[in-house]
């Protein structure tokens, strides 16, 4: 039975090539529906810019009051225009707490938005390729019908992590290191560096990733037409070495599984060497800087503070895109539903 399923599969997947060759899955597949909503997807950026500013801001007046205690109790003198009833130290407090309280309202808007846009998107895309599966001249309707429910639940979740991750952090990320270069050009430089480091490890990462993910899904397929064709047999036709084929694409499905959060964990390893590496570099320069008198203390204090914002988001931007390997393989299958001629199965 198994050399069955994979003789299956080898023609599915020329049939495939032979399709994808024709039209693209992602842009002539999946793309049109994305247009349909593009107002929750408009929001969605609008607040992660918000809560971007708003986290890039966050230093700013913690270093102002490093700054402020250095000095005489007399107000300093960026702060020398404010009227005598006013306390420094406590507007610059209130607007730390404001910045949070506007980051926190904005992620929970950008959250909701991209939810809207990913739910709905997917959910036209499911029904427009399950009416396709109609169409196509294939040998299991029912499998096919069950992968599509698979994958745009996979195309779902991963949608809505590109956008409330992916797109959050590199905007923090580029915006940390602009940041960092308007202190010093040089601490700019380098952590920029660091950044095309990282962008490079987490897009090995999603390749090796993608790769190992076609391979799980292929698994995936395979068990579930084994277990169909299996639960299908009269009980006298069932043999013992149909049940052990289905023990062995159980464990293939598995470990292409655990290959896909080993080759996760590898990549969120070395970006944090490069991180912890770019970031010692960063504060090495920051206390020369600090004791040639170039950049005062408040500043060496808000580069510390960038550093902290920084490291974070760019773990997390890197896992995301390393996903990122995954989600196209399903992306991919759904869009091929879509776009592929009635007489070639996709599954």
């Amino acid at each position: 039975m198994i050399t069955q399923l994979h003789r299956d599969a080898t023609d599915t997947a020329s049939g495939i090539a032979h399709a994808s060759a024709a039209r693209d899955p992602l842009r002539h597949g999946l793309l049109p529906y994305t247009r349909r909503h593009r107002r929750p997807f408009g929001f969605g950026l609008l607040f992660t810019v918000v809560l971007v500013l708003c986290r890039l801001a966050l230093p700013l007046p913690l270093g102002a009051v490093v700054e402020q205690a250095q000095v005489s109790p007399a107000p300093h003198h960026q702060f020398a225009y404010l009227p005598g009833w006013v306390d420094a130290l406590t507007l610059l407090a209130a607007g730390f707490v404001a910045l949070a309280l506007v980051a926190g309202m904005a992620e929970y808007f950008q959250r909701v938005a991209f939810a809207n846009f990913a739910n709905r998107t997917v959910n036209d895309v499911r029904s427009a390729a399950t009416a396709r599966v109609r169409s196509l001249d294939t040998h299991s309707p029912a499998d096919l019908a069950a992968q599509v429910v698979v994958d745009s639940a996979r195309v779902k979740t991963g949608l809505k992590g590109v956008l409330n991750h992916i797109v959050l952090n590199f905007l923090l990320v580029v915006g940390a290191c602009a940041a960092l270069a308007v202190t010093d050009a040089r601490l700019g430089l380098v952590q920029f560096v660091g950044l095309m480091l990282l962008v490079g490890v987490a897009l090995l990462g999603a390749r090796r990733v993608a790769a190992v993910a076609a391979d799980h899904r292929e698994s995936e397929v395979l068990l579930g037409q084994a277990i169909h064709r299996f639960s299908a047999a009269n009980p006298s036709e069932r043999e013992l070495a149909d049940l052990h084929s289905l023990h062995e694409l159980d464990a293939a499905s598995g470990r292409a599984d655990i290959d896909i959060t080993r080759w996760e964990g590898r990549c969120t390893g070395v970006v944090h060497v490069i991180l912890t590496a770019t970031a010692a570099i960063v504060l090495v320069l920051g206390m020369r800087d600090a004791e040639a008198g170039r950049i005062d203390t408040g500043a060496l204090f808000t580069v510390v503070g960038f550093l902290l914002v920084l490291h974070g988001p760019a773990v997390r931007l890197a896992r995301q895109m390393a996903r990122v390997g995954a989600v196209l393989v399903n992306a991919r299958h759904l869009g091929l539903v879509l776009v592929q001629p009635a007489a070639i199965d996709p599954s």
